[in-house]
């Protein structure tokens, strides 16, 4: 036999042997076309081969009268082709293996009734050698990324898991490659084909989904803006659920534009808050398509009148002056400060390399910024660094200078819970939870997935704590009747705190003296040996209020170790209400949630019914482990449902019969 090539080789005719019934003879009757596909197919993946559709011909009035399927090695290129780029001089971009080899094996059928195909024709030999039973999992036709595996894979990929990696977690999930059904190119190919089919209506999948999630939660908030050629410029949103946290922990707000996220390089920009448990809340987010200020401007307008016209009492950004001119005109009675954690990590650059290796200097300069307690500390102490360092023709110094008001914690000792800006960790762990879900490649449409998940996992989070907090209580160190106070009122996050001050109290602080003002007012002197720069503080103690001149309850809202000292030497055994931040406690406020959630979409119905086809099997065989008998059970219950409803695919009503068919746990 000569091959494409014109080379001779040796020609083979190779008739595969398996069950009669597993083959599609002539004379066989089949009641649908599906039926005759199934059967090839088996037949073919049984023996060892791949199959193809081949030549179709329909009625006129639509229905198939004759149906032919062949080896996928039937035919083949001819020898011009083959030759083309040899000739042409071309190198092929993508080197492919010849896999059509003249085959003759075929089959086909005619329709002779309704519902009624008969084989008209079957060949049963093969020119080339056939697949072994390790690599029928190869084999095209024996291959597909089911409506399982594909729900699974796009699961995966809210969380940041490609596809590669997807399939070597399904395969430790089945058991082995051979178990998967397809290749790890078919998981490529088909985020592959999501990508190009969400293609140019991207915007538009993206605000249609938000239109869902309005139906669903009537409570959901979103708004958007499109250019002068239809394209999307701005958006914004926000849920029932985002809209209520604001409700409660909304007098302190923090707003990020330094997120990677999309491929169209739109500016990301969440709104962030946080809780009574100190963990980071998302009240909303939008997409900006440049960072100019009526941009801005536009955006922050939205925000207000998602929350029905309430401002932050502080807001944190970075140091765009874009941003900067927005809130002066949308947040006038706002205070905005800059985010520390934004500045610092721009120092290293800004210094340069010698003094970013600088252990005394580093030293010397976060000791500057985070320890001066008045504003001429501060400035007395900067000015001797600048000196002493060689840096006072560093611009970016000396404009973080004249900007220190907006960011030095001397500066905001009388703002209300500012000293929450005194740590860099938050906004740090803010990027680097959000960089988790997200990418600089993604589609608004896998975005938005991504950013749900995203609020999955942090409210996933707080729901933990807050069972923490309510089932649990935390352990005491001192046994005094305020500390067992303090532990009922707040929670955990913040009772730790309290204790921490309360023991410092207890074995480092004692009062010095005392010096009475009025009849209900005296002013005590304490002294701090905890730390050893620590000065002596004075605390203004009334049955109505207390004071003292460290500021750590007006700038964090947990009382500090020097009023700590003083309500123990007056008897103080309950946590006097004057010094309770409600935002702290376990109940923050008492109010109604903005709207509700009717009724889901039908789509997310079956998303949540194969979750829970998922969980149930993965209880069954957690129950059966460890019984061999139990096993084999499931897997003869798993053989014959997949029998019975292989020709229907995987429908709502399958799955529905599935979660029936596993009712063990």
């Amino acid at each position: 036999m000569e091959d494409q090539t014109g080379l001779t080789e040796k020609y083979l005719d190779i008739v595969p042997t398996c069950d009669n019934e597993l083959k599609p003879f002539v004379g066989r009757i089949f009641t649908s076309i599906q039926d005759f596909v199934d059967c090839y197919k088996t037949y073919a993946h049984t023996v060892g081969f791949s199959v193809r559709s081949w030549t179709c011909k329909k009625d006129t009035q639509g229905q198939i009268s004759y149906k032919y399927f062949v080896c996928s090695k039937e035919g083949g290129k001819s020898k011009k082709q083959l030759l083309e780029s040899t000739v042409t001089g071309k190198e092929l971009s993508r080197k492919r293996t010849i896999t059509r080899e003249g085959c003759k094996a075929t089959v086909g059928v005619k329709r002779i009734g309704e519902n009624k195909y008969k084989v008209v024709t079957f060949q049963e030999s093969h020119t080339h050698e056939l697949c072994t039973p390790s690599k029928k999992h190869f084999l095209r036709s024996n291959r597909k990324v089911g409506n399982v595996q594909k729900n699974l894979l796009s699961t995966l990929d809210r969380v940041n898991i490609g596809p590669s990696q997807a399939f070597h977690i399904i395969k430790e999930q089945v058991g082995g490659y051979a178990n998967v059904g397809f290749t790890i190119q078919d998981a490529r190919n088909y985020a592959r084909d999501l990508k190009a089919l969400i293609g140019d209506s991207d915007a538009h999948m993206f605000i249609h989904n938000f239109e869902i999630q309005k139906q669903r939660d009537p409570s959901f908030y979103y708004a958007f803006q499109l250019d002068n050629d239809a394209h999307l410029k701005h958006v914004f949103w926000s849920d029932s659920t985002a809209r209520y946290n604001y409700s409660l922990f909304g007098d302190l707000l923090s707003f990020d534009t330094t997120y990677s996220t999309n491929k169209y390089s739109m500016i990301f920009a969440p709104f962030t808050g946080i809780n009574n448990h100190r963990l980071s809340i998302t009240f909303g987010a939008g997409f900006l398509a440049d960072e100019k200020s009526d941009s801005f401007e536009w955006l922050f307008d939205k925000f207000i009148d998602c929350m029905s016209g309430n401002k932050p009492s502080l807001i944190v950004t970075d140091q765009d002056p874009a941003i900067r001119s927005a809130i002066v005109k949308c947040f006038p009675t706002t205070t905005h400060r800059f985010c520390m954690w934004h500045i610092m990590k721009k120092l290293s650059e800004k210094v340069g390399g010698h003094l970013n290796s600088d252990i005394s200097f580093q030293s010397h300069f976060k000791s500057c910024v985070w320890h001066s307690e008045t504003t001429v500390e501060f400035e007395t102490t900067w000015i001797s660094i600048i000196d002493d360092y060689g840096l006072t023709k560093n611009d970016w110094l000396a404009h973080m200078f004249d900007l220190r008001s907006m960011w030095i914690p001397a500066y905001l000792k009388e703002t209300l819970l500012s000293g929450l800006l005194r740590t860099t960790s938050r906004s740090e762990s803010e990027n680097s939870f959000f960089n988790h879900f997200v990418n600089n490649k993604l589609s608004l449409v896998e975005f938005i997935s991504r950013f749900d998940s995203a609020m999955d996992a942090q409210r996933q989070k707080i729901l933990k704590v807050n069972h923490d907090t309510l089932y649990g209580k935390p352990k005491l160190k001192t046994g005094l009747w305020l500390e067992r106070s303090a532990s009922e009122i707040y929670t955990h996050s913040n009772f730790y705190q309290f204790q921490d001050e309360l023991w410092s109290a207890s074995v480092g602080c004692m009062i010095k003296n005392s010096k009475k003002i009025d009849e209900e007012r005296t002013v005590f002197t304490i002294i701090d040996s905890c730390n050893p720069n620590s000065k002596d503080r004075n605390v203004l103690f009334s049955l109505s209020n207390t004071l003292c001149d460290c500021k750590m309850y007006e700038t964090q809202g947990i009382p500090c170790r020097h009023i700590i000292t003083t309500w123990k030497s007056q008897g103080v055994n309950e946590l006097p209400s004057y010094c309770i931040c409600k935002r702290w406690t376990r109940t923050p406020r008492h109010q109604a949630i903005i709207g509700g959630v009717t009724e889901i979409s039908e789509e997310e119905r079956r998303r949540l019914l194969l979750s829970n086809v998922w969980s149930q099997l993965f209880r069954c065989m957690e129950i059966a482990k460890e019984d061999d008998e139990a096993l084999n059970d499931l897997l003869n219950i798993g053989t014959s449902w997949e029998k019975k409803y292989l020709s229907r695919g995987l429908t709502v009503d399958v799955l529905h019969i599935a979660n029936q068919v596993f009712p063990l746990a």
